[in-house]
């Protein structure tokens, strides 16, 4: 792809993989759950909206050439710093259909607490209710990870 993230993404296993920064620590880690048809990412630290981008890329690539049927996502944005509303228009017009279209029905976003975060994720709430309402999908966000999962768990 191009990107700063070139040489540091490591595959794990057909079901998996992350992202390292130039320190070696995880800073994008992706799982898929075959049994369920749910994939669980999460992001740390500071990302710039190209990185967000190379990394939304990068897990479709790898759900594609896996083949890998995702219903349900679990995103958990509670390790993220700073905002990445740059994304948001084309994660809601582009990214999600796209993902709607093969199968995505349910999206479980775990809040960031950091403020900045916090308000890109606010600013998607209006993005959401207009870009999907034609969709056969939910995009619910929970303040933690149990209850997130939980939530994904009891859909179908």
């Amino acid at each position: 792809m191009g990107n700063q993230f070139e040489n540091r993404f490591q595959v794990i296993n057909n079901l998996e993989f992350q992202i390292l920064n130039y320190q070696d620590e995880v800073i994008y880690h992706y799982t898929y759950f075959p049994e369920t048809h749910l994939c669980s990412y999460y992001f740390v630290g500071f990302f710039s909206d190209r990185d967000a981008l190379d990394c939304y890329k990068r897990m479709a690539a790898f759900a594609r050439e896996n083949q890998q049927l995702v219903r349900k996502s679990l995103v958990d944005l509670s390790r993220i710093e700073g905002s990445f509303d740059g994304i948001n228009e084309w994660l809601f017009t582009k990214f999600v259909p796209q993902s709607v279209a093969l199968g995505l029905r349910y999206t479980a976003v775990v809040r960031s607490q950091e403020f900045y975060s916090n308000l890109a994720i606010e600013e998607q709430d209006s993005l959401i209710a207009s870009v999907t309402a034609s969709l056969d999908y939910q995009h619910v966000f929970f303040d933690n990870y149990q209850e997130a999962w939980a939530w994904l768990q009891n859909q179908p």
